[in-house]
C-alpha cells in the first residue's frame, strides 16, 4: 500500500449526486476499500430531495477522508467543478454516485499518472451492473476518434493542474456530454491516455425507460453536440469534419 509522507492527499475523489440514496453507499464503500489509502472524498449534493443528505451524513461518520457539502441544484458539471475546487489532491477521479471501482483502481491509475508525466488520463477496463452485467467493450482511444464520438467515461483520472487550465467542466452543457467535451479540451493540444485492464470501473445500468426517455427527450444530444463543435471548431475544420459528422448523425 502507498502510504503518504505528506499532509495532502495525492488523489481526490469527487462525488457528485442528485437522488441517488439507493446506491450512493455503495459507491462510496467502493472508495472506502481502496488499496492506495492516500486519498480524500469531496460528496457534493446537488440540490437531491430524497434523503441522500441524511444517508450520507451517516455514513461518512465512519471516516474523516470523506468531507460533504450541499449546493442548490445547479448541475452535474457544477457540482464536480465544486468539489474539485475544495479538493486538495494532485490527481482528480471524479466518480458518479451511482457507480463504483475496483479496490484497486486509484493505485493503478496512480501507478500510471506517477510513471509518464506525458499521460493526461488514466483509467481502467469497464464493467456494467445492476439490470445488465457484462463487460463494457471500449474503443480504443486516438485523438481524431474522440472528436467523433466519447470512448472514456466519466471516471478517468487526470491532474487538478490540467482542469485548472481549461476552467473546469463547462457549466454550459446542462444536458450532458460535459465528460466528453472536458476530455477534448484536456487533449487537444496533446498528451497520452492509457487505459489498464488491471483495474475495474462499474457503471450501473437502472431503468431502461428512464434512460431511454433521457436521451429522446434531449435529442440524443442534439444541442450539446452543437455547442462542442462550435467551442471547438478550430478542431473540426481541418479535415471538415463538422460536416461530415452531421451527415452521419442525421
Amino acid at each position: 500500500k502507498y502510504i503518504n509522507k505528506m499532509n495532502k492527499p495525492q488523489i481526490s475523489v469527487i462525488v457528485p449526486c442528485y437522488n441517488h440514496s439507493p446506491f450512493i453507499v455503495e459507491a462510496l464503500e467502493s472508495v472506502l476499500n481502496q488499496t492506495f489509502t492516500d486519498f480524500e472524498c469531496i460528496i457534493i449534493n446537488d440540490g437531491s430531495t430524497d434523503n441522500t443528505e441524511e444517508v450520507v451524513l451517516e455514513w461518512i461518520k465512519k471516516n474523516e477522508k470523506f468531507k460533504y457539502f450541499h449546493q442548490v441544484n445547479s448541475g452535474l458539471s457544477s457540482a464536480r467543478n465544486k468539489g474539485i475546487s475544495l479538493s486538495s489532491g494532485v490527481f482528480i477521479l471524479p466518480l458518479d454516485s451511482d457507480d463504483k471501482i475496483s479496490e484497486n483502481y486509484l493505485e493503478e491509475c496512480y501507478k500510471v499518472l506517477t510513471g509518464n508525466n506525458a499521460v493526461k488520463i488514466a483509467y481502467g477496463a469497464a464493467r456494467f451492473f445492476g439490470n445488465v452485467n457484462k463487460k463494457w467493450n471500449l474503443d480504443t482511444y486516438n485523438f481524431e476518434d474522440i472528436l467523433y464520438k466519447n470512448m472514456i467515461y466519466c471516471s478517468g483520472v487526470y491532474r487538478k493542474a490540467d482542469w485548472e487550465i481549461v476552467g473546469g467542466y463547462d457549466e454550459n452543457l446542462k444536458e450532458g456530454l460535459e465528460d466528453w467535451e472536458f476530455w477534448i479540451h484536456i487533449l487537444k493540444n496533446g498528451g497520452e491516455v492509457v487505459q489498464t485492464d488491471r483495474c475495474c470501473f462499474y457503471y450501473r445500468l437502472k431503468d431502461v425507460s428512464m434512460i431511454t426517455e433521457q436521451v429522446v427527450k434531449n435529442h440524443y444530444g442534439y444541442n450539446s453536440r452543437v455547442y462542442i463543435f462550435e467551442k471547438h471548431i478550430e478542431l473540426y475544420r481541418k479535415t471538415n469534419f463538422y460536416d461530415m459528422y452531421f451527415e452521419n448523425y442525421k
